[in-house]
């Protein structure tokens, strides 16, 4: 008889995995009768889904058998780390999104800015104002920390205004970059639960943020030549489609 290597889709862990030298004798062995067998390589149960993952020759020695569980095991394991991640990762991806709509006003009033919203999932920045030349980057923060972060890889420019969104308080917060003060702060590398890879960031004290309270209102100048500017965002555009 051949033997075959199941997991149970329909289970909490998808990792379970199940053998039998025999599909008729494994279906008997479960005391559930078969509903629909039309799908390839899928078994229904009155009350679980199995698919088939491999069929491994009847004369396989057992150490070979558990070998190949192992493997499956693994590999399944592995598959359902990288599923959370994805969807942690589009959850918060979604969030952002209707955190820039929803800022996108404020910010606006805030700094007498016209904001066009980059189109690129992995712009360094989520806002520009192309006749001011002005960068808006938009994070997430809380309060329960001394200090805020940006990763070093943002677009570091003169004209890159970051505004933190607490989201504890609701409060916004703003600093504007400079490459001598930021210079001054410590980095350090984190690996965020829907990253595969760390990212070197700057640890902002939150000492040195500015509030946009409902008094606040700035003009913003930009300190690059509109050519320059220009060309930084189209370069920008250009590397976010490359990813």
């Amino acid at each position: 008889m051949q033997i075959y290597i199941f997991t149970c889709l329909t289970s909490k862990k998808s990792s379970i995995i199940k053998t039998s030298f025999d599909i008729n004798n494994f279906i008997s062995s479960k005391k559930k009768s078969i509903k629909d067998t039309s799908i390839k390589n899928i078994l229904l149960t009155n009350n679980y889904t199995y698919k088939l993952l491999e069929e491994i020759p009847k004369d396989c020695c057992k150490e070979k058998i558990q070998k190949k569980m192992y493997e499956w095991q693994s590999k399944l394991l592995l598959q359902e780390k990288q599923e959370q991640i994805d969807n942690e990762y589009q959850k918060r991806y979604e969030k952002g999104k209707r955190n820039e709509l929803s800022s996108k006003e404020f910010i606006e009033t805030k700094f007498n800015l016209s904001l066009v919203s980059s189109k690129y999932r992995y712009s360094n920045f989520d806002f520009y104002d192309i006749k001011k030349g002005i960068l808006v980057e938009l994070k997430s923060a809380r309060t329960k920390y001394n200090y805020v972060y940006c990763g070093t890889t943002k677009s570091m420019s003169n004209d890159l205004l970051i505004i933190f969104l607490f989201e504890d308080t609701k409060k916004y917060y703003y600093i504007r970059y400079n490459k001598e003060l930021f210079d001054t702060f410590d980095t350090t590398w984190i690996k965020p639960p829907t990253r595969r890879y760390k990212n070197e960031v700057f640890l902002i004290p939150s000492n040195l943020l500015t509030e946009l309270t409902n008094e606040f209102n700035v003009e913003i100048k930009s300190t690059e030549e509109p050519l320059q500017f220009n060309n930084f965002i189209y370069l920008d555009a250009y590397k976010a489609k490359c990813q």
